[in-house]
């Protein structure tokens, strides 16, 4: 969606101008309960769904760019080879069959023959969990603007269900209203909570609108999206207590048989699994039933989550083609020698896919590999995504939806010194992405988006890309040969704090022509961006397109763009003549970097369209690099919106 650039600006500036000096924070902890489970982050449970607390948020594949050393071009390093493979098979040992998915493109190959041998290698190893091994730092993430956060919530069928409004300074709003009803039921505000009453008998998914008015005279409205599913029969499991021979029902569980369960679900049904214990189990899942008003649903009960991680060679869950809709809630997905959760279809096939309140960490590879050919829908909401050991997501869906998840120290490495890079989020070759309200910290790189179309970024916390943290271009298509661009979308009312490379803008394509286009870039606050010694020509903001390309659109405007003074950055880099320029408040210069000692730089003759920019030079020597005509101006103390953004995070 577009708004007009009189709109978008009066957003943008009552959000950076009006900064609280309130923080809104969100724990990142390890909790034990008592029959054992680890869980990581806070979480209630409402309604009978398991609703995550805190600062919540608008959506995806492989190969990323980021400056190297180079005197003359900006090249970037390729993607670390993926060794996950993607079949149906039963883990032997031995390679057998596989769809593999290629190490140099990170996109699947075509598949060969599969091997549909049941699972039967590997036992279905059921330990009861007394203690982790595993230990979870504890981080602290605010962000200063005023928000509401769009959110995804499920419920049954005549099931009223209660939530929490999620944003950022809410314990300082005056009002909370819904502005627009959903069309399958009543949405009521007690607080900072919201209620939703579905309509008797129905189900589907309903849209509602909710406005958060603050007292300063700031408000800000999100999107609430309801799930009213249909419930038609429970099948139980405890590995502990349970019996094969027993009917399944709560009372009298059954003891194995998780996978064939889901198999042979059908709409409606759901799949519980004893909470507290871990299974050495891989969910080879393709073929399932379920759709949007009566998904297929596995979900663990009777206290904690439940935990897969599989021992074999492959990944823990492997989603295969023509899925109606699955969702997996509540357990964890861990891998210790691979991916957590791989996905990959045929053409022809679809995917649907809603990870609810998962933690998929402590990865020794991806967390979540999703490669997949066309017609892959997935929603990522209230789930916890960190410390794997490569990427936290990386794939190419069709459609994703990601709200108010945490991404945290995946790919956790700060002595990057050129080579294959690691994401906390890699989203390739997607054309829908809705990335809202979530918490990104602590990766190599945060957010990268190659080749994606239609999509809304805005409203996260990010901190401390070691290399990057939003990297964003075209490419050319691995299997198609075509030309990708980023296009039709907004990046907007951002934090990102303490990264290298706060945003580079920068194709893959070979000079093909991408580009970027019908994209704004607004209301962002960049602050404390930091030198990479051994990178090269590093800025708080590079627009870095290939020689052929050429953008239509794409706009600049409205944000804070603002080095380090301790660390030597340039302000802006840029290396295009099609982007306008506008708004932009920048702080920049380098006592000891004489590349970055500089607000502006221009290279390849660019001479795009500047105007209205408010310049600050953080040394004498520190060049402008741009006329102050056209509305640019110097400014000689640091702006009031400035200050309070450094004062208070």
């Amino acid at each position: 969606m577009f708004y007009s650039v009189a709109t978008k600006r009066i957003f943008a500036f009552c959000t950076l101008l009006t900064l609280l000096f309130v923080l809104a924070g969100c724990s990142h902890t390890d909790d034990t309960v008592s029959d054992g489970t680890t869980t990581t982050g806070t979480s209630t449970e409402t309604s009978g769904s398991v609703e995550t607390m805190g600062m919540s948020p608008t959506d995806p594949s492989p190969v990323p760019e980021v400056p190297v050393a180079n005197a003359d071009t900006q090249s970037e390093p390729e993607t670390s080879n993926n060794t996950d493979t993607a079949d149906s098979t039963n883990d032997t040992g031995s390679s057998g069959n596989s769809e593999v998915v290629d190490s140099s493109n990170n996109e699947p190959e075509t598949p060969v023959a599969e091997d549909t041998t049941p699972e039967t290698a590997v036992a279905e190893d059921t330990t009861v969990v007394t203690s982790s091994s595993s230990t979870t730092e504890t981080t602290t993430s605010t962000n200063l603007f005023k928000h509401i956060f769009s959110d995804v919530r499920r419920t049954d069928v005549n099931k009223v269900l209660t939530f929490p409004v999620l944003g950022s300074n809410l314990n300082s709003a005056g009002t909370i209203r819904v502005t627009q009803q959903p069309a399958n039921g009543t949405l009521t505000v007690g607080g900072n909570q919201l209620t939703f009453t579905p309509d008797s008998g129905t189900s589907g998914h309903s849209v509602a609108k909710v406005k958060v008015d603050w007292l300063d005279g700031n408000s800000d409205t999100a999107t609430i999206s309801f799930y009213t599913e249909q419930v038609k029969s429970s099948t139980y499991f405890d590995p502990a207590n349970g019996n094969n021979s027993n009917s399944g029902s709560q009372s009298q569980p059954k003891k194995t048989g998780i996978e064939a369960a889901l198999q042979n679900a059908g709409n409606g049904d759901r799949i519980y699994v004893k909470g507290g214990h871990t299974y050495n189990l891989r969910l080879n899942l393709k073929n399932i039933a379920g759709s949007t008003s009566a998904p297929v649903v596995l979900s663990s009960y009777g206290g904690g989550k439940a935990k897969f991680n599989y021992s074999g060679s492959k990944e823990t869950v492997f989603l295969g083609g023509n899925i109606g809709q699955l969702v997996i809630e509540n357990v964890v997905i861990t891998k210790s020698n691979g991916s957590a959760i791989l996905a990959y279809n045929k053409a022809g096939e679809s995917i649907d896919v809603v990870l609810d309140n998962v933690d998929i960490i402590d990865s020794g590879s991806n967390g979540i590999n999703w490669q997949t050919q066309s017609n892959s829908k997935l929603t990522l909401i209230h789930s916890d995504i960190s410390d794997n050991e490569a990427n936290g997501f990386i794939g190419n869906p069709t459609e994703l939806i990601a709200l108010n998840n945490t991404f945290l120290r995946n790919a956790n490495t700060k002595d990057y010194s050129g080579g294959p890079m690691q994401w906390n989020a890699y989203i390739s070759h997607a054309d829908g992405l809705h990335y809202e309200g979530n918490i990104n910290e602590d990766s190599e790189g945060l957010i990268k988006l190659r080749d994606v179309a239609n999509f809304t970024i805005q409203k996260n916390t990010l901190r401390r890309g070691w290399v990057a943290g939003i990297g964003a271009g075209g490419d050319i298509h691995p299997r198609h040969g075509t030309i990708g661009k980023l296009e039709n979308g907004v990046i907007a009312n951002n934090l990102i704090d303490e990264s290298q490379n706060p945003f580079v803008f920068a194709d893959s394509d070979n000079n093909k022509g991408g580009g970027i286009h019908n994209v704004d870039v607004f209301g962002n606050a960049v602050v404390h961006a930091k030198y990479v010694g051994g990178l090269s020509r590093n800025a708080v903001i590079s627009i870095l397109n290939d020689a052929g390309d050429r953008n239509s659109n794409f706009r600049v405007f409205d944000n804070i763009f603002w080095a380090d003074k301790n660390a030597g950055y340039g302000g802006a880099r840029i290396s295009h003549d099609d982007v306008e320029f506008f708004g932009n408040t920048i702080g920049a210069g380098s006592a000891s970097n004489a590349s970055g000692n500089n607000v502006f730089r221009f290279e390849k003759g660019a001479s795009p369209d500047l105007h209205g920019n408010k310049l600050y030079k953080f040394f004498s020597d520190t060049t402008l690099g741009v006329p102050m005509s056209n509305g640019n101006t110097e400014v000689n103390s640091v702006p009031q919106e400035v200050q309070k953004v450094l004062d208070n995070i």
